[in-house]
């Protein structure tokens, strides 16, 4: 994913609208729960 967007960055001169919705989506559908303790592990949960 991160991948993604630096290509957009690098070759269309930056993020859209549309690119950083899709992102919210996305993240907005992980199950957090199933990496909770690698969250914490890199004091990343809060």
């Amino acid at each position: 994913m991160l991948l993604y967007v630096a290509g957009h960055i690098i070759n269309d001169g930056g993020v859209d609208l549309r690119h950083l919705c899709n992102r919210a989506v996305y993240v907005n559908n992980i199950d957090i729960s199933k990496y909770k303790d690698k969250f914490k592990d890199a004091s990343l949960y809060v």
